[in-house]
């Protein structure tokens, strides 16, 4: 089908795409307003350090830095285990989680430069997302204390309740509505243009009859 033949039939159908648009961005409004629920996030920051030699009343060494880079590296993926979630499910009956969704909720970050672990937690309660993660930590740091035998990480700063949700773009998401709708909308202008036999030029009758066209009669208003 001919690029022109399309341009033409979108020009005669404008009103469709304007429709669509209508539609779509009053779908995507609707599901904002309505059907969207806001997300928090909740942070607990932990540290990495040789407590044992700190409370003996040593002094700490650039070794016991490097070691403590080594052990976010190698004792990090404790945090992502069966036993720490099922633990924090059980300190947290009062909310009915199981395991798998506190896993899917929390997100622990490292930062090897300045020893500190961050554990974040999305969820749409904000007294549940910080909940979660500061009984999140309590059981990570009691867990490595009993694999180690070795008290080197601690909470730094509990997780507070957030006042503000999480920006959730809903501009963004109008406009992708919108969007949706000029598709959908090209879509069946293309379907109708393609299932349109209407002879509206010369080219249409050389294109479907095959043969030239030597003359058209004007038409006239004789009135």
């Amino acid at each position: 089908m001919e690029i022109r033949r399309i341009i033409d039939s979108i020009s005669r159908k404008w009103w469709l795409c304007v429709v669509s648009a209508v539609l779509f961005g009053g779908m995507g409004w609707f599901f904002h307003i309505f059907l969207s629920s806001p997300t928090y996030n909740a942070d607990t920051t932990l540290y990495v350090l040789n407590r044992d030699r700190v409370t003996a009343g040593e002094s700490l060494s650039y070794s016991d830095i490097t070691m403590g880079k080594e052990f976010l590296k190698q004792y990090s993926g404790i945090f992502y285990s069966r036993s720490v979630a099922a633990e924090a499910a059980r300190k947290l009956d009062q909310y009915s989680l199981s395991a798998g969704t506190i896993s899917s909720m929390a997100n622990l970050s490292i930062n090897e430069d300045s020893g500190l672990l961050k554990i974040r937690v999305t969820a749409y309660d904000a007294i549940m997302a910080a909940s979660i993660a500061n009984v999140m930590g309590e059981v990570f740091s009691s867990k490595v204390k009993e694999i180690t035998n070795s008290d080197f990480i601690g909470i730094l700063d509990k997780a507070q309740v957030s006042n503000t949700p999480i920006p959730d773009n809903g501009i963004i998401k109008m406009i992708l509505w919108i969007v949706a709708g000029e598709v959908f909308s090209l879509g069946i202008i293309y379907l109708l243009e393609y299932f349109d036999t209407t002879i509206r030029s010369v080219e249409d009758i050389e294109n479907n009859i095959g043969v030239r066209v030597i003359g058209i009669i004007p038409e006239h208003d004789l009135q």
